[in-house]
């Protein structure tokens, strides 16, 4: 079978100048059952750029010449190396010949060509070297913290091994390794110091937990020496200090071979984790308090450093201690409720808590509501109050108790206990991390940045008095580009602007690419391909596209979620959502929308079209997704191997083309160059042929083709001959184009004689609409994933029930979730639920299944891991099957039908699928005691029908077995004599007009209809006379 080759593309446009650089790599999606169909890249080129450079630290003691030539570590499938290079300069050495020398020998690359030095693309994950078994690590510093906590979790770890202690002191160091003989110590005051450390092969990263002023220069010095960085909170002692340190690693430090995580441990307490889960379901957040009060008395551990009794920070034990709770506050809150501005009233009440120890708040949020946040360690008042309110109802915190209150149901309290008291479980996260090679997003730098940045905004606004302060517009957070993608396939490029569009690679209107990153191979045939993206088409039209919501890259990922079983990096797909979550952005958010309109959706240069033959070219006759159009009564009488006249100029070809139509009709035209006659009938014989491309068109000239000319005969121009399943039928002489129709058509009659219900006036049928019935309505989701209990709340469904919900809304917004992860959650989780609760779970697919990009997913599933077909065998094999159960599966096997994958797939010579299919409607049909699913049953049986009479139509073909027809007929005739449901009647009547109209004449399905008597049957049943008075006739 022919394998395409795919390919998928990043461009951008900064500031509307062309930025380029060039990726390369290659993973691998594996199924067994297709053969390889060719490399997957993306593209991509910036559409927006920020210009500025990010400010620096002191500068790490490198070349500046080699910054913009670095080379990082990544990891993309089997990738496992890039390199970053800057542009050809003219009259330099050929790019392409550089490349060759510098591509590893025992790996595939990946490789970037760059402008502008301070661009830098985050890839996805990295690498590390492994020291035996764990990771060799070192702790800075020897503080309490460290003791008590670092320590105890760096040895529980089954990832870490601790290398080395560092503290300024020896004897401070001693201190903390006092029973580990195997650590080694370094510090200031001996021979062995900070730097030696760094030195180290065996040490890989760092925990580092200094006070706040000495941070920063510790952790650049360790990223500096490729050391991952795991950094105590606060980041910085201000936010100038903290952004430039985050601004100077992005710039400075190969980010996919180096991580900088910073430690929070209020983001690991399972109470806060549970309570945000229950928060983001309730959706907008309307309003919350967040009050902690405690006394934080002289000679308290914490308080016994010179640092912090003497604080040279801002806000002093304030800010050491409130970055916690405003880390917890913005996790209730969620990302979507991010602080806008804060007034704030600030206040010392004990002496030895300088310069102030109380702040008393108010939030407004970008989502316009309001809140009140309070902490003080000064206070006689004790505890901790935590409460958020939702547009669907409430949740507080009370140590590890939750308490959830739905605006429409019961209050339930659940205990969430945290044994590990959240340390350990950022550390061990951390340690999970590095081994995985995908940087825990709970501790990037960006999310520290953002606590410091409210509590730094609350002490201003308190110092003023209580003035308002707005927090600043990017949050600490650099946005280098947003990028418009596109995937390549076959040497054509496509992608999302005034609807799905195309190109040749590299040449939209966009510029050339500045990233070109092979994703990998697919195992997906061709057709299989086209046929899904034809149903993108139907979510991605012109019309619908959004800068922001649902833009090129939303398009890229859904093709290659299909095509690979994986989307393209999350910092590319996020970063629209980064910009407006920033006032900033959202300022800017209309004026940048309508300055890109014209360039995101700008025609195709002509000189860009791929070829028109190209292999990747849309098949013909097809739109968004739908079989080719074909009125339901007319049809060609089989496949369509000709189509146009052949012209022949020897003997021996003719006679091969007529003995490959012998099975066909065909007619033979033997003209002449100087027959002026001939050309009278030259437009009427080509239009024969377009109308008739299951025949045998074919043009000789006599004046070139003797020998044909004395095999037939020929003793004028123009001569007509033809013939019928390999015989002679008629010759004649003259050029009169309505006699060549007439005797053109009679052969045509003669050779596929019509069926005797062409004859037959049966409107409904022939004229009807053939699309198939499915069922989209979307049931109030909280209360059902809550019927699954624990297993409602698993990621997999979560991110299923949030599809569904943003797809109800706006599905140009609805981004497909993790549909490989969640079809095993199906079949291994949902199916061993109690019997009476596994409905639920299968609703919520069945209502995500409507989306042609899913179930075009799930229908090209490998055999060993089919989703669909293993819910519906089990829904089969249930004794005494809940109603409730039975219905929404045949809900959900009529949402099959919306995608043009899985109807091949059911249509399949021998398919499992139609199989279970029909035994799934022959049981549901005999349910008396439910109409409901009597009425969906029946409709699922019309998609089936309906599906296979167009192709008897078109191609002349039963796609379903003889079998499964007479099973389905049978079980129709015998619901129809007792039906009294008016839609139920109608379905089941349409399903036995399509499985006759037109079936073979002497096949079974008829022979079984009149042994029922089907005809008396049909001409009773009540409420559809019309229709029933049709298929009537057809029996």
């Amino acid at each position: 079978m022919y394998a395409p080759s795919l390919r998928s593309s990043i461009s951008t446009l900064p500031r509307f100048r062309n930025v380029k650089s060039w990726i390369r790599g290659q993973t691998e999606r594996i199924d067994e059952e297709r053969p390889a169909a060719g490399p997957v890249q993306e593209m991509k080129r910036p559409i927006l750029k920020n210009k500025a450079f990010p400010p620096k630290l002191a500068p790490p003691p490198v070349n500046r010449k080699l910054r913009k030539v670095k080379s990082e570590q990544v990891r993309i499938g089997s990738l496992s190396s890039i390199f970053l290079r800057q542009p050809e300069k003219e009259g330099s050495e050929p790019e392409s010949e550089k490349r060759e020398e510098r591509r590893p020998a025992t790996a595939p690359s990946i490789e970037m060509q760059q402008q502008q030095s301070h661009v830098t693309l985050h890839p996805p994950e990295f690498k590390i070297k492994m020291s035996g078994k764990k990771i060799g690590i070192a702790i800075i510093g020897s503080g309490i913290f460290v003791k008590e906590e670092h320590l105890p979790a760096v040895q529980a770890s089954e990832d870490l091994e601790l290398k080395a202690i560092y503290s300024r002191s020896l004897k401070s160091a001693q201190g903390v390794a006092d029973a580990l003989s195997h650590v080694d110590l370094y510090s200031e005051d001996s021979d062995k110091g900070y730097q030696d450390l760094l030195d180290r092969d065996d040490v890989q990263a760092v925990i580092i937990a200094l006070p706040i002023m000495n941070q920063p220069e510790y952790i650049q010095l360790a990223l500096e020496k490729g050391k991952h960085v795991f950094a105590e909170k606060p980041l910085a002692k201000d936010v100038a200090t903290g952004k430039a340190l985050v601004d100077w690693y992005h710039g400075n430090v190969d980010t996919g071979k180096v991580t900088f995580g910073v430690a929070e441990q209020f983001r690991y307490l399972n109470a806060f984790i549970y309570a945000a889960e229950q928060a983001r379901s309730f959706g907008k957040v309307i309003g919350f308090r967040h009050k902690l009060s405690g006394n934080v008395k002289p000679g308290m551990k914490y308080l016994e450093t010179e640092w912090r009794k003497k604080p040279q920070h801002q806000g002093g034990f304030l800010l050491d201690g409130g970055v916690h709770f405003i880390a917890g506050m913005r996790m209730l809150l969620g990302s979507e409720a991010r602080v806008a501005k804060t007034s704030a009233f600030t206040q010392q009440l004990q002496a030895h808590l300088p310069p102030v120890d109380t702040v008393d708040a108010t939030f407004q949020l970008a989502n316009g509501s309001t809140g009140n946040f309070s902490v003080s360690f000064g206070t006689t008042f004790t505890g901790a109050d935590w409460a958020i309110a939702c547009e669907k109802g409430s949740v507080t915190v009370d140590g590890k108790k939750v308490t959830v209150k739905p605006l429409d149901g019961e209050e339930r309290v659940v205990e969430k206990p945290d044994d590990l008291g959240g340390v350990k479980q950022e550390v061990f996260a951390w340690a999970k991390s590095l081994v995985s090679g995908k940087q825990e997003s709970r501790q990037r730098p960006e999310e520290a940045l953002a606590d410091l940045e409210i509590l730094e905004a609350m002490l201003k606004s308190g110092e003023s008095g209580g003035q308002p302060v707005e927090l600043t517009a990017y949050l600490g957070i650099q946005i280098d580009a947003v990028y418009h993608t596109a995937l390549v396939f076959n040497n054509i490029e496509y992608f999302f602007g005034a609807g799905v569009q195309t190109c040749r690679p590299g040449a939209t209107h966009h510029g050339r690419p500045m990233e070109i990153i092979p994703l990998g191979r697919t195992q997906l045939p061709l057709d299989v391909v086209l046929d899904y993206l034809e149903s993108l088409k139907e979510i991605y039209t012109p019309e619908s596209y959004d800068l922001f919501a649902h833009n090129c890259n939303n398009f890229t990922n859904d093709f290659s979620m299909f095509l690979l079983g994986k989307g393209i990096p999350e910092h590319i797909m996020s970063l629209p959502k980064r910009v407006l979550d920033t006032p900033f952005g959202q300022m800017l958010k209309p004026q940048i929308d309508a300055s890109m309109r014209s360039v995101t959706q700008a025609p195709v240069p002509s000189r860009s079209m791929p070829a028109a033959n190209a292999a990747g070219s849309a098949a013909p006759g097809t739109t968004n997704g739908a079989l080719p159009s074909v009125a339901n009564g007319t049809g060609s009488a089989q496949a369509t191997p000709y189509g146009s006249v052949i012209n022949v100029t020897s003997l021996s070809v003719l006679e091969k083309h007529l003995q490959n139509a012998s099975s066909t009709a065909a007619t033979i035209f033997f003209t002449s160059s100087t027959c002026a006659p001939c050309k009278l009938a030259y437009p009427t014989y080509d239009s024969l042929a377009e109308q008739h491309p299951h025949a045998l068109f074919v043009k000789v000239d006599i004046n070139a083709a003797h020998d044909v000319a004395s095999r037939y005969q020929i003793r004028a121009t123009p001569t007509f001959m033809t013939f019928s399943k390999g015989g002679k039928r008629d010759e004649w002489k003259g050029a009169d184009p309505s006699l060549l129709k007439a005797n053109v058509e009679s052969v045509l009659r003669d050779t596929f004689p019509p069926h005797s219900h062409s004859l037959l006036a049966v409107p409904t049928l022939q004229y009807g609409s053939l699309k198939p019935v499915t069922y989209g309505k979307v049931p109030p989701l909280d209360k059902l994933v809550a019927k699954l209990g624990d297993v409602g709340r698993d990621p997999k469904l979560t991110a299923l029930k949030s599809f569904v919900e943003v797809r109800s809304k706006d599905a140009r917004e609805a981004t497909l979730p993790d549909l490989s992860a969640i079809g095993d959650t199906m079949r291994n989780q949902v199916l061993s639920l109690p019997v009476e609760l596994r409905f639920a779970a299968v609703d919520l697919l069945r209502c995500a299944m409507v989306d042609p990009r899913v179930s075009g997913w799930f229908a090209e599933e490998p055999r060993s891991s089919q989703t669909i077909p293993t819910i519906i065998s089990h829904v089969n094999g249930v004794s005494k099957c809940p109603h409730s159960l039975r219905l929404v599966t045949i809900h959900l096997a009529c949402n099959l039908f919306t995608s043009l994958l899985y109807v091949k797939e059911i249509l399949k010579s021998n398919s499992e699928l139609a199989t279970l299919l029909g035994q799934l409607i022959t049981s549901s049909l005999l349910d008396v005691s439910h109409p409901s699913v009597r009425v969906a049953s029946a409709w699922l049986a019309f998609n089936l029908s309906a599906a296979n009479y167009r192709l008897r139509r078109e191609e002349q073909r039963e796609v379903l077995a003889e079998g499964l027809q007479v099973e389905l007929a049978a079980s129709v005739i015998e619901t129809l004599g007792s039906e009294d449901n008016e839609e139920a009647v109608k379905a089941l009547l349409l399903t036995l007009g399509y499985l006759v109209y037109c079936a073979p004449q002497d096949g079974e399905l008829l022979d079984l209809c009149k042994a029922l008597d089907a005809k008396a049957v049909v001409g009773a049943s009540k409420g559809q006379e019309k229709l029933a008075r049709e298929v009537k006739g057809l029996l």
